[in-house]
């Protein structure tokens, strides 16, 4: 029988000062999700993907107050990232996150 996972959750906001060079918001590894909130005003956007060439053509929008999850299964491993790359539509709008993690190993600092 497989032992239980254990999890626990991080949560943080994260500034995104430039419309031209992307901010890390975060890393996920098998068995983690994460959902990210644009907290721009609702006319304004964020672009979010996974690496830093993020952009208006190359990436998912989130408009103000919308928010996007990703999970990913146990199944892709412990040792495998994926980061979440995030770039506003106007300079200095936020994004806050809430992440589930595994809690047999620590969390990654915010970038």
């Amino acid at each position: 029988m497989a032992a239980d996972i254990v999890k626990t959750w991080q949560a943080e906001v994260v500034d995104t000062p430039s419309t031209t060079v992307p901010t890390k918001v975060a890393i996920l590894r098998g068995g983690e999700s994460i959902t990210i909130k644009s907290l721009a005003a609702s006319a304004e956007a964020h672009y979010i993907g996974p690496d830093n060439r993020v952009s208006s053509s190359r990436g998912f929008k989130i408009s103000g107050g919308q928010d996007a999850t990703l999970e990913l299964p146990l199944t892709f491993g412990r040792n495998n990232i994926i980061e979440g790359w995030a770039v506003p539509t106007v300079a200095g709008n936020d994004v806050t996150f809430f992440k589930l993690i595994n809690s047999d190993r620590p969390a990654e600092a915010s970038p």
